[in-house]
């Protein structure tokens, strides 16, 4: 199978949301951080199979996407060994969480962990060079 998806009525996905497909687990992610003023929008998934029958399915996502508070702090964190998709994993993020709340002390005022506000991949940023030697920082 091959996976495409756009924004209904548009060519692509908005600059803001990601489409990733894992072809040996089969998994396919969605991810991004929209604009506060995104309100709704439709998402059509694409799936085409090119080995067999020509198959075409469609599969449209409603996401309503609602304002939230401005946020207190933010840290920005660049983590080199793993990719953005391992974070769509819900064991990644707590093992992640975990290590904010219990050895770095990082939790909200109230006692809540923290959550991500932005999620890329750092080939996306153009960031996708490493040290000559893996055992260096990066800078």
């Amino acid at each position: 199978m091959e996976y495409s998806a756009r924004i209904s009525e548009f060519p692509d996905l908005p600059p803001w949301l990601e489409l990733s497909y894992d072809s040996v687990t089969s998994i396919g992610h969605l991810y991004g951080v929209p604009p506060s003023d995104t309100g709704n929008i439709h998402i059509h998934v694409i799936a085409r199979n090119r080995n067999e029958s020509y198959e075409v399915r469609l599969l449209v996502i409603t996401f309503s996407v609602t304002p939230q508070l401005p946020q207190e702090f933010v840290v920005e964190l660049k983590i080199d060994n793993m990719e953005a998709i391992e974070f769509c994993n819900e064991k990644e993020v707590f093992r992640l969480s975990n290590i904010f709340s219990h050895y770095l002390n990082w939790m909200k005022g109230d006692g809540s962990p923290l959550k991500p506000v932005y999620l890329t991949s750092p080939a996306r940023l153009g960031q996708n060079h490493f040290p000559v030697r893996p055992f260096e920082a990066e800078g």
